[in-house]
C-alpha cells in the first residue's frame, strides 16, 4: 500500500510540475495559433469545394499533432522516451522506483 501511495503522489507531483503546465500552455498556444490561420484562410478562399476537399482534411492533419501533444503527457510514469514521436513540444519525465 505504501508503495503504491508513494507512486500516485511521484505521479501527482509530475503532473503538477511546472515544466508540465508550460508545456501544455505552449501546445494550446500553438493550436490556437493554427485555428486562427486557418480561420483568417478560409474567410479569403472564394469556392466552397476547395475548403471541403482540400482546406478541411489539411487543416485537420496539421492539428491533430498538437492536439496529441496535449493529451499525450504523463501517460506512462515509466516512459522511457524524452521527445514525443509527434515531434512536438513534449517533455516525458521519467520516474525511478
Amino acid at each position: 500500500m505504501t508503495l503504491i501511495t508513494a507512486r500516485v503522489s511521484r505521479y501527482i507531483v509530475s503532473v503538477l510540475s511546472l515544466d508540465f503546465l508550460s508545456t501544455v500552455v505552449l501546445n494550446l498556444a500553438l493550436v490556437f495559433q493554427r485555428l486562427i490561420c486557418y480561420s483568417s484562410a478560409l474567410l479569403r478562399l472564394r469556392h466552397p469545394i476547395l475548403v471541403l476537399w482540400i482546406f478541411i482534411p489539411l487543416s485537420v492533419a496539421n492539428l491533430l499533432p498538437h492536439i496529441h501533444e496535449l493529451f499525450h503527457f504523463q501517460t506512462d510514469i515509466h516512459c522511457p522516451c524524452s521527445r514525443s514521436p509527434w515531434g512536438g513540444f513534449g517533455q516525458h519525465r521519467v520516474i525511478a522506483d
